[in-house]
């Protein structure tokens, strides 16, 4: 594994480009999404909102020198029917260079840890069905494909 500290953190402001480079530094995300701004401004609304929301956490991942090369989005999720609250996790991505050193899955113990202090029930997850690589590291680490999921866009990009 990686010979470098990790730390696990809330992310600020000053991590908002990191964050939008890291997810779109990734074949996929280049194929369908158009090249993120590098101007921090355009991105403050949003990233406040999520902030100030008790029930989002934007995960990021650095190592010693406080490079980000890991994130996730964090959402709990209230159910009524059921009497309880589920964590859903998105836009999951660890950079490149550091991928297979076991930092995914520390970071999954981070969002276990943060699940069971949220008090949910289940922790849910989506991924592209073209991700092999990330489907296999879900499974490996006790997630099932239990459900089917499904996307009605709404805005082109």
């Amino acid at each position: 594994m990686l010979n470098e500290k990790l730390i696990f953190r809330r992310a600020t402001k000053d991590d908002i480009i990191g964050i939008v480079n890291l997810i779109w530094h990734d074949d996929l995300r280049q194929k369908d999404s158009r090249k993120p701004s590098q101007n921090k401004e355009e991105y403050l609304e949003v990233f406040t909102a999520i902030e100030k929301d008790a029930n989002q956490f934007l995960l990021v991942v650095s190592n010693d020198s406080d490079k980000i090369i890991g994130t996730s989005h964090l959402t709990r999720i209230q159910y009524l029917p059921f009497l309880d609250a589920r964590m859903l996790v998105e836009f999951v991505r660890i950079h490149k260079d550091y991928q297979g050193q076991g930092i995914g899955k520390n970071m999954f113990n981070y969002i276990k840890k943060t699940a069971e202090d949220w008090g949910v029930s289940r922790i849910q997850l989506t991924s592209d069905k073209r991700r092999e690589k990330a489907y296999n590291f879900y499974k490996s680490i006790g997630f099932a494909d239990s459900h089917e999921g499904f996307k009605y866009y709404l805005l082109k990009r």
